[in-house]
């Protein structure tokens, strides 16, 4: 739960940043109005219509060897690191299903 005086619009990214900067800026000095907007925008991408059952594990981070922390972004979907193993590269217009088993 995050703390404040007044109430939180949980679907409000400037509301949602403000929290997140103060926990930010002891990690990432300096850095921290940039992160808080992108950490929001993904918080707010996957959070359920109500906000009780939000589950943080759905907001994932990847580092990408190469690149700046300005250069960071939110990605809707998944990040897949690797090239594909036949000789398809894209497609449109597809149905995918993931199946796993715990």
């Amino acid at each position: 739960m995050l703390a404040g005086s007044e109430s939180l619009d949980v679907r409000s990214a400037a509301d949602v940043a403000a929290r997140i900067k103060c926990a930010l800026s002891s990690k990432q000095n300096g850095f921290e109005d940039l992160l808080a907007g992108l950490i929001a925008e993904a918080c707010i991408d996957v959070c359920p219509k109500n906000p009780v059952n939000f589950d943080v594990d759905n907001v994932r981070t990847i580092k990408i060897p190469g690149s700046a922390l300005s250069a960071s972004s939110v990605v809707k979907g998944m990040v897949i690191r690797r090239d594909t193993e036949g000789s398809i590269k894209r497609k449109g217009n597809c149905k995918v299903a993931v199946y796993t088993q715990v």
